[in-house]
This record gives structure tokens, sequence and C-alpha cells, in this order.
């Protein structure tokens, strides 16, 4: 019985890991233009960077679909990898996908930040709350979003909307898994990023 017992024990440390790494789910496929270094590098590197924003982007595209990247660059934002959903199947000749958003590639972050409105605010915010602001204006700019002020003058205080298009729709006419157009634009939405205590003027 003693080795019964063994040769039991033995056998479940060798089958047991064996099973968990068939259960594994299998790795995220991503298609789309990413120039030279490729979509499948260019995502492990943002994963590196930024692990919370690519995590929900994953969590919004689970499998079958297909997370799509494509990397742009202009003056104004700099290098920036916009992430689409597009569906496991085509619709006759064209896939659908949903907008996730977008990070900038590494280095580009300072031209990434949404920048604040003029107001008598701005210089106050950005000095006492400086580090709550950045991660604001990176969320805000993630979102491809834009900021407005919306004062509290009986508290003493500003909070900082961040409006945004949400639920706009891809489609992709070609087959490479990059945005071609839209088939809905989606609707303006905002959410609030930030509650600030400010000197009474």
């Amino acid at each position: 019985m003693r080795k019964l017992a063994v040769l039991c024990i033995l056998f479940l440390g060798v089958m047991l890991p064996s099973e968990a790494q068939s259960k594994k789910p299998k790795a995220q496929v991503v298609r789309g233009n990413c120039g030279k270094r490729g979509c499948s590098e260019v995502l492990k590197t943002l994963r590196k960077t930024y692990p919370t924003y690519v995590q929900d982007f994953e969590k919004q595209c689970p499998r079958p679909k297909n997370l799509g990247l494509q990397v742009i660059a202009d003056e104004t934002r700099g290098q920036r990898a916009l992430f689409n959903c597009w569906e496991a199947k085509k619709q006759k000749r064209t896939r659908y996908g949903d907008y996730l958003g977008s990070l900038p590639m590494p280095g580009n972050e300072p031209k990434f930040l949404i920048p604040l409105p003029k107001s008598a605010y701005t210089q106050e915010l950005q000095s006492r709350y400086s580090g709550e602001i950045k991660q604001a204006q990176f969320k805000c700019g993630t979102k491809s979003g834009d900021f407005n002020f919306i004062e509290d003058k009986k508290n003493n205080s500003v909070q900082l909307q961040c409006y945004f298009t949400a639920g706009v729709v891809s489609l992709d006419e070609n087959g490479d898994f990059v945005s071609d157009g839209e088939a809905s634009k989606g609707a303006f939405v905002d959410e609030i990023l930030g509650t600030f205590l400010v000197k009474t003027n």
C-alpha cells in the first residue's frame, strides 16, 4: 500500500503541471500595421510600459476576436498605437471592429498628454496637483479626448471633465486589420477625472 501511495503521488506530481499548462489561455492574436517592428513586438513593449491600460484593452477583446494595432505619428500628439477589436468573421467583404483607444509609444508621452484648457485655474492646478493632473491628461489621451473645467464656486473646487467619442465602430475593407473608416461615429460622452480644491478668487 505504501508503494502504491508513493507511485500515486509521483504520478500526480508529473501530470498536474502538464495539465495546468494545457489549460492556459491561448495568447491574444494581434494584427495590423505597426511598421518594421511588427505588431506582436509593439504590443509586448506596450504591455511592459503601460500594463494596466493594455490589460484593459485586451479584456475588451476576448478570443476569437482579433486585437488590431496601428502605429501612427503626427507632430501634434507624436507616435502612438491605436487599438481596435476586430470581429472574427467578416460580413460579406467587410470586417467590423470597436475602437478601444490609444497609447503613446515610449518616449512620446509629453506630446500624448491632453493639454488643460486656458483658465484662471490652469497654472494653480498644474503646480499644486502636478502628479494627479498628468495622470488625468494621460487617461484622457488614451480616449483621444479634450478637457473642460466645471467650477463649483460654493465649495471652491474645480472638476476636470474629459469629453470624448465612445462607441465608434471601425471597418476594414481590405483585410489588413487597419481601419478604413467608420461604420458608426459613436456619441460624445464624458468622464470626471478629478475634483480639485482651488483658492478663492
